[in-house]
C-alpha cells in the first residue's frame, strides 16, 4: 500500500460512511485517495474517490445500516494494520 501525500483532500473523494449512505463500499480498501490521521499518526478518516467504489449488495446494505461506526471502523483497521506492517517490514530491513 502506497500512503497517499499529505495535502488537499481531493474533492471528489468521500469516507465510507459517505460512500455507504450512496451505496457504495470500496473495492480495494488498501488504495484510499487520502488518509487524515491524527498527531500520533493513527488514522481517524480515509477517503477513496468513486472510481474505487461499487454498489453494494443487499447484505453490504444491511450490515452498513444495523451499524455505522463498526462498518467505518472495520476500514480503519484495515488500513492501521497494513501500515504497521509496513512499518515493521521497513523495520526490518535497517
Amino acid at each position: 500500500m502506497r500512503r497517499p501525500k499529505k495535502g488537499p483532500k481531493p474533492e471528489n473523494s468521500r469516507t465510507v460512511t459517505q460512500w455507504g449512505l450512496r451505496g457504495r463500499i470500496p473495492i480495494d480498501p488498501l488504495k484510499p485517495q487520502y488518509i487524515w490521521d491524527n498527531y500520533y499518526g493513527v488514522p481517524v478518516s480515509i477517503y477513496y474517490l468513486e472510481d474505487n467504489t461499487r454498489e453494494m449488495t443487499e447484505t453490504e446494505k444491511t450490515d452498513f445500516l444495523a451499524d455505522w461506526k463498526a462498518f467505518r471502523q472495520r476500514y480503519l483497521k484495515i488500513i492501521s494494520d497494513e501500515l504497521e506492517r509496513l512499518r515493521e517490514e521497513a523495520r526490518k530491513k535497517e
